[in-house]
């Protein structure tokens, strides 16, 4: 796949937004380099049932690496979305979702399920019955990969919410991301396989925050969604 990078003058050194084309068009993606480039979208209300979904070109996968954090450091009620080794020793190429309290659980894949070097979509959805137990599914490319489930809490809380980043302010992601989604709800399989590849309308239901990467000023991110939810380019 042909990636042509243009800068974009008001991020400057920060990040440069690229050109970039994955499935369903050709479109702008914001190039994270692997060493300190992150977004802040603020104290986003998860709630207990959410989906995030985000498309990803991985460039390495030699360490772990953040999409989408709620974390800090292992903080109870906190939640990671991340890419790379596992746990495991020899783990690659996985999906990582992460768990930060006391028992800092991560639920994975299977080694080798991403390509590197090549768009991938990444979508998890999270539920917590309010008691004890959470469950996970995670899907690759609009199907079905995995579901996980085990002890858990809710994973929203005040820290801020992050993209590029992973566990405790380090684990940045190196690659490109684009169309980051965040929903209010645990969507279905047939609706995450049916609007993977394309756009959603800026009023869908339970759409929290929706990040095209094709817009933004100075060192900020537009949010799509109408909610207000602005990131901010570090």
């Amino acid at each position: 796949m042909k990636v042509k990078q243009l800068i974009f003058s008001v991020l400057i050194a920060l990040m440069s937004l690229v050109w970039a084309s994955h499935a369903y068009a050709v479109n702008y993606a914001l190039d994270f380099d692997g060493t300190d480039d992150y977004i802040d979208v603020g104290d986003l209300d998860l709630g207990d049932d959410y989906t995030v979904e985000a498309w990803v070109y991985v460039r390495d996968s030699s360490s772990r690496q953040g999409i989408f954090s709620t974390a800090s450091g292992s903080a109870a009620g906190s939640m990671t979305l991340e890419v790379g080794a596992g746990n495991t020793g020899g783990a690659v190429n996985r999906i990582v979702v992460g768990r930060g309290d006391s028992a800092a659980t991560r639920f994975e894949t299977n080694n080798n399920t991403l390509t590197l070097n090549a768009w991938n979509h990444i979508a998890y959805t999270y539920t917590y019955d309010g008691v004890s137990t959470l469950t996970l599914k995670i899907y690759l490319n609009g199907s079905l990969v995995t579901t996980l489930s085990g002890g858990g809490i809710q994973s929203d809380n005040n820290n801020s919410k992050v993209i590029g980043q992973g566990t405790g302010g380090t684990q940045f992601f190196n690659g490109l991301i684009d169309e980051l989604r965040i929903w209010g709800d645990v969507r279905t399989a047939g609706e995450i396989s049916a609007n993977y590849n394309q756009g959603v309308a800026s009023d869908s239901d339970n759409l929290l925050a929706y990040y095209k990467f094709n817009s933004g000023s100075s060192t900020s991110l537009t949010d799509s969604s109408g909610n207000g939810n602005i990131g901010t380019l570090t």
